[in-house]
């Protein structure tokens, strides 16, 4: 929602010459990240609450591929100067997330108390402020 409102504002204000197609590029695919995000850990936290820990093991197993594949994103794709600040704190967040779920999964047994400390919230939260605090 942050990227469309903010590429149509240029758009409207005739600032065309100040969207860069690899900023744009970066931007939609972290909205799209954060929309899988918070569909992943909805996921997981339903495996939790009905107590699903195989379930929930091959759910965070699926979401860490995601946030591994998404920091590969992340660093490969050229952005503007603008956009650096965003990119790196958006890094730096799925790197911390990323840590936290190895920590939950080299546990020989999971529980509640485990994954709590994975939130999607967390993670879109920190994309967004980013975004905003950098545009």
């Amino acid at each position: 929602m942050v990227v469309i409102v903010l590429i149509g504002s240029l758009f409207m204000a005739g600032c065309t010459s100040l969207i860069n197609q690899h900023d744009v590029a970066f931007l939609s695919s972290l909205q799209e990240f954060q929309n899988e995000i918070v569909n992943r850990i909805s996921q997981i936290n339903e495996n939790v609450r009905i107590q699903d820990w195989d379930a929930a093991r091959l759910n965070l197993e699926g979401y860490q591929g995601i946030v591994k594949g998404e920091i590969e994103h992340l660093q490969s794709i050229e952005v503007s100067e603008k956009i650096i600040p965003i990119r790196d704190k958006a890094l730096t967040a799925l790197q911390h997330q990323e840590a936290i779920i190895q920590d939950i999964l080299v546990m020989p047994e999971l529980n509640a108390s485990a994954i709590s400390n994975l939130t999607g919230d967390y993670l879109a939260d920190i994309i967004k402020t980013a975004i905003i605090s950098n545009i």
